[in-house]
């Protein structure tokens, strides 16, 4: 009797196929740069580039805190800003900026643990105190006295059938917090809304004032 005899047939594949060390695709990711990096009411210096990790970046007077947004690579990648979870992509929560310079801190930490801390510092200068006007006009007729930033009370004369005026003001700081008409908020350098007039004979009283940049010094022309 003849012995049997067993053919063994051995089939491979290659290791990239079940994942083995022959492919990348199954290893933690070791990416932990970032793609985006905004600072609100500012511009980085120098401009964003993922491979610099130090920046410079200058608010007006007036800004009280930001917001830093941040957006990984690496969708698989952790977003830490001054140490507090923020989502890729997503504003952090606001920042408080006292005068002077406040340091932020953004940390990405890799799907494998590898971490790269971008941070910028944020200047912030002493708000401006000037609350003087440049321009000031009216649109029902001229002032009476030549404009002069330091003369704060003026008269005009209108015709006997004006009701209404605009005024046109513009500050002197253009930085400056805000510019109302009689209590009503006007833009910089616009027309006013409508201002009513005294019909027939009689005087109106108009004021105008600028609140400064640090929103607490004010001047008032009328």
């Amino acid at each position: 009797m003849y012995g049997s005899r067993y053919l063994f047939v051995v089939l491979a594949t290659l290791l990239t196929a079940c994942g083995g060390d022959g492919g990348n695709d199954n290893r933690p990711s070791s990416n932990a740069n970032l793609t985006s990096l905004l600072v609100e009411a500012a511009i980085l210096d120098p401009a964003f580039a993922s491979s610099i990790t130090r920046y410079d970046a200058s608010v007006t007077g007036g800004t009280t805190e930001t917001r830093v947004t941040a957006i990984t690579t690496d969708s698989r990648a952790r977003l830490t800003i001054n140490g507090a979870s923020v989502t890729s992509g997503s504003p952090s929560d606001p920042i408080a900026l006292p005068i002077g310079d406040t340091d932020v801190n953004v940390v990405v930490t890799a799907e494998d643990g590898t971490t790269k801390t971008y941070s910028v510092q944020i200047t912030r200068p002493v708000p401006g105190t000037d609350a003087s006007l440049a321009a000031l006009a009216l649109s029902a007729g001229p002032l009476l006295q030549p404009f002069d930033p330091a003369l704060l009370n003026y008269d005009a004369a209108f015709g006997y059938l004006a009701t209404t005026t605009r005024v046109l003001a513009t500050p002197n700081d253009p930085l400056a917090d805000s510019l109302s008409v009689d209590g009503e908020l006007a833009e910089f350098g616009e027309p006013s809304d409508l201002v009513s007039l005294a019909v027939g004979i009689g005087a109106t009283t108009l004021a105008v004032t600028v609140t400064a940049e640090d929103d607490a010094s004010t001047e008032t022309y009328e």
